[in-house]
C-alpha cells in the first residue's frame, strides 16, 4: 500500500513544478516562478521576489568578493492561500523597477502555487503578455503550474488589478502537487 501511494506521489510531482520555471519575457526581464519547497533556487535569479519570508539575503560589506552572491530581494508578505491589500498602481510600478532593472527575476512563495500563481498572472498582465481576451489564471496554470493559483479571493484579486474576466475555478480542495499541506500523509496511508 505505502508502495502505491509513493508512486502516486511521483506522478503529482511530475505533473507540477519545480526548480526556477521560467514564465515570459519581456523588455529585457525574464520570469520565473517557483516554490522554495518545489526546489526554486534564489542564488541564479538577479532579482528575488520573495512572497512569504522564505530567502535569506548574503550580506556582505561594500568591496568583499561575496557580495556578488548577494541578491536584491523585494519581499512582498502575503498572507498564505490569500491575497495582498495592494492597488493595481503597486503591480504597476513594481513591472516598472523591474524594467529599469533588467535581468532573471525569481518570484516565490512557499509552494510555489497560489500566492506566486497569483503574482506571476498579474504581473504577466501588466506587461501585456496575456492577451487581453484570454484568463490570466488559466494563462499561468499553462504555462507554469497547473496548481496554480488557488484560492478564490486570489482570482477575485487578479480580477480586480487587472481588469480581466477569470473564469478558472479555485484548487484548494483537490489533491495538489507534492509536497503541499498533507502530502506526507498520501505517503504513508
Amino acid at each position: 500500500m505505502k508502495g502505491e501511494n509513493i508512486r502516486s506521489v511521483k506522478k503529482e510531482i511530475e505533473r507540477c513544478h519545480w526548480g526556477n520555471v521560467k514564465v515570459f519575457e519581456s523588455q529585457g526581464v525574464t520570469i520565473f516562478g517557483g516554490g522554495m519547497l518545489r526546489g526554486a533556487n534564489p542564488l541564479v535569479a538577479d532579482i528575488v521576489i520573495d512572497l512569504a519570508g522564505n530567502v535569506e539575503a548574503i550580506q556582505a560589506p561594500l568591496g568583499w568578493r561575496v557580495t556578488k552572491y548577494a541578491k536584491p530581494i523585494v519581499r512582498i508578505p502575503i498572507e498564505d492561500f490569500g491575497a495582498p491589500e495592494l492597488p493595481a498602481v503597486f503591480w504597476h510600478d513594481l513591472w516598472a523597477d523591474l524594467v529599469e532593472h533588467p535581468g532573471h527575476v525569481l518570484i516565490c512563495c512557499g509552494g510555489g502555487h497560489g500566492r506566486t500563481g497569483m503574482v506571476l498572472a498579474i504581473l504577466a498582465c501588466v506587461a501585456g503578455i496575456v492577451p487581453e481576451e484570454e484568463d490570466p489564471v488559466q494563462w499561468i496554470r499553462a504555462r507554469y503550474c497547473v496548481n496554480a493559483v488557488e484560492t478564490m479571493e486570489q482570482i477575485n484579486y487578479i480580477a480586480s488589478i487587472t481588469g480581466r474576466k477569470v473564469h478558472a475555478k479555485p484548487v484548494v480542495g483537490k489533491k495538489l502537487g507534492v509536497p503541499h499541506m498533507g502530502w506526507w500523509e498520501e505517503i504513508w496511508k
